[in-house]
Parts: C-alpha cells; structure tokens; sequence
C-alpha cells in the first residue's frame, strides 16, 4: 500500500508537467509558426511528444513502476521530465551542433530512466499480460527516442542519412 501511494504522489507532477508542456509548445508554434510540410514540423513532433505526450503516456500507464526501480526513479522521472523537455526545446533553437546536443542529453537520461523501469517490469514478468506488455515494451523503446534525439541535434548524419530522416527516427521512437 504504501508503495502504491508513493507511486501515485511521485506520478502527482505528470498532468502539470503536461500543462506547462503544452505551453510551451504552443509558445513555440507561435514563434515558428512552421509552413505546411516544412521540415520545421518535425522538430514541432518530437517537442510535442517530450514536452506533452510523454507526461499523458506515463500517467497512463501508472508512471514509472516503483518496484521495478525503487522510489527515487519513478520520482526522478516524474520531476526530471518537464526540465528534461524544455532543455530539448532549448536545444532547437540553436544550430545543430556540440552546443545543441548538450542541451540534449538530459531528455536522454529521463527516456533512460523510463527505458530501465520498462525493461525491468518485463524481466519481472511484464510479458505475461497483453496490457503490460505493451506499456513495458513502450517504455524500454522510448530511449532510442532519446539517443537519436541527441544524434539529430548533435548534426550526426549515422550511414549518410539526410538530417531529417535522423530527426525522424527520433520522433517515430517517441
């Protein structure tokens, strides 16, 4: 019981984290308001999904389990996420680049955090029932999210890949 209720006051910050994301992502689309089929929407893709549709998503699937990692990653998650989100949005608004890719890197450690959590609940039998398989096995993909984020921003084109396919990658992940 009192893991449950750990659980549920660490998962507390996920609809306001979800709020102030859509906000700023609104705020973004109105300082870019991106042409139709630009490629400035895919950049508007992955902020949506850090900034908003990844707080919805783990609130849904009852957040980062507590017994799978303890309570200080589900609180991590739940608190590191939305600064998370806002440093990747930093991140586009400079050029591709080391610079860019920095500001990156801490929406790489939270999809890290939740990849664990996921792989984790799966090792513990998560595979057994269809609706835990399915959210275990989202939550441990969500870092290949994360590592092409990096590799978008950093200006990293693996195997000559044009920038936007990279982008791509990185929101299909999402």
């Amino acid at each position: 019981m009192l893991e449950r209720t750990r659980q549920l006051a660490t998962s507390r910050w996920l609809p306001a984290s979800a709020a102030v994301g859509a906000a700023a992502w609104c705020g973004w689309w109105a300082m870019t308001h991106p042409a139709p089929a630009s490629a400035a929407w895919a950049e508007g893709m992955i902020l949506l999904a850090a900034l908003v549709l990844v707080p919805i998503g783990l609130k849904l699937v009852g957040g980062v389990s507590v017994s799978t990692g303890g309570v200080w990653i589900s609180s991590a998650v739940s608190r590191l996420q939305l600064p998370a989100a806002l440093f990747l949005l930093a991140s586009f608004q400079l050029p591709m680049g080391n610079a860019a890719a920095s500001l990156a890197l801490p929406w790489l450690v939270v999809t890290s955090l939740i990849s664990c959590s996921g792989l984790v609940r799966l090792a513990k039998g998560g595979w057994r029932h269809v609706d835990t398989l399915c959210a275990d096995v989202g939550s441990a993909y969500i870092v290949v999210g994360g590592v092409w984020s990096v590799v978008s921003r950093s200006g990293w084109r693996p195997w000559d890949f044009d920038a936007l396919i990279v982008l791509m990658t990185a929101v299909h992940f999402h």
